[in-house]
């Protein structure tokens, strides 16, 4: 079967698909009709029945391009292929907590070292070197807004990249609270889990010119979770605990539940913990799961009373669902409760939450 030549206008290069060639072919015939008959085939004034026997479309199918066009002039559009699949870059997903502060760390240094303003696009080309980072620049974009920064107008008029007052206000909060347990002496032991994969090596080596090089590896081999904790005096004893992954791909978050933490954190971590500590975690969902949970917009009215009733928070009985929310919703803050603090509290130890988006406050991280 040959192979279809592909044509293209003389005009404006553009590629003129196999519908088009047959819509100027039929035209041509119609034309060449008119031309050996010497005479009009259609009388020139019912314009569209003319060109719907020269195109060889229907007119209920004029009638429907005509009225299209009229939108499209509204908007400056052109014409659009239906359900044409489009090639859309992939979003970057699966950064994990050291790339997210490196990140941060590379936003700060435009400020701290190099003294000038970052932008999104000096940003990109700094990560593409750091962590091989792959992203285009509304990837990026997405990934910092959700870090919490957002850009803000100067006196000068220009846009700089900031922080938001809320990631501020936690981060200050942190260092505030861990300044004062250093103070009382307590002892404080950073926690964190992370991956290895068993096989991996690095991908480059130095070398002379006697041989190829390091012979690459097929695969990574089994990909290794841990957790464990640590603080000045060292790894805590008989802290670590080590299991295969399920998931190869993405953020390793993804190998850990509340379940499994939960038992290590009863059964390795706080029998061998010192009197009093403080323990620092990250934000991650297993360490934030909720003891009696407020209620969310989608439950009853009833459960929505009972949950107030059980919180001394005040409300009439003839108040609304909706009233019953926005009551719920305001003191929400103040009542929320989680299991692992719960369970630190009984032991006589304390939990202690690192900003968000913030690994280089882990220490564990260094260690």
């Amino acid at each position: 079967m040959a192979t279809p030549t592909v044509f293209k206008s003389m005009l404006d290069g553009k590629v003129l698909k196999s519908q088009t060639r047959e819509v100027i072919s039929n035209v041509m015939d119609f034309m060449s009709r008119e031309g050996k008959e010497g005479t009009f085939v259609i009388d020139p004034k019912k314009v569209r029945e003319r060109v719907a026997t020269a195109v060889g479309v229907s007119r209920r199918t004029l009638t429907r391009i005509s009225a299209e066009k009229r939108k499209l002039a509204e908007t400056t559009t052109s014409f659009e292929t239906p359900n044409k699949v489009r090639k859309v870059p992939k979003k970057v997903t699966g950064l994990d907590d050291f790339d997210l502060g490196v990140i941060r760390r590379t936003i700060n240094n435009f400020y701290l070292t190099e003294k000038c303003l970052p932008t999104l696009k000096k940003i990109c080309s700094k990560l593409e070197s750091e962590i091989h980072f792959t992203g285009s620049i509304s990837s990026l974009r997405r990934i910092v807004r959700k870090m919490g920064y957002r850009w803000r107008k100067t006196k000068s008029n220009k846009h700089i990249l900031m922080e938001t007052q809320d990631v501020a206000y936690k981060r200050f909060v942190y260092l505030r609270k861990i300044q004062e347990y250093r103070k009382e002496k307590r002892p404080i032991v950073f926690t964190d889990e992370s991956y290895i994969d068993s096989a991996h090596v690095s991908g480059k080596g130095w070398s002379d010119d006697s041989n190829a090089g390091v012979a690459t590896q097929l695969s990574k081999g089994e990909r290794l979770i841990f957790l464990h904790a640590g603080g000045e005096l060292g790894f805590v004893k008989n802290c670590l605990t080590m299991w295969r992954a399920n998931i190869k791909t993405g953020d390793y978050h993804d190998n850990v539940n509340g379940k499994m933490y939960f038992k290590w954190l009863t059964e390795k971590l706080i029998p061998n913990l010192p009197p009093r500590t403080v323990v620092v975690i990250d934000n991650a969902s297993y360490h934030n799961v909720q003891v009696d949970k407020s209620p969310t917009s989608k439950n009853t009215k009833s459960e929505m009373q009972d949950s107030l009733i059980q919180k001394n928070i005040a409300f009439s009985s003839s108040s609304l669902k909706m009233e019953l929310y926005e009551l719920i919703r305001q003191h929400k803050p103040a009542h929320i409760r989680y299991q692992i603090d719960e369970i630190m509290r009984e032991h006589g130890h304390d939990i202690l939450r690192l900003p968000p988006y913030h690994p280089e406050l882990n220490a564990s991280g260094l260690m």
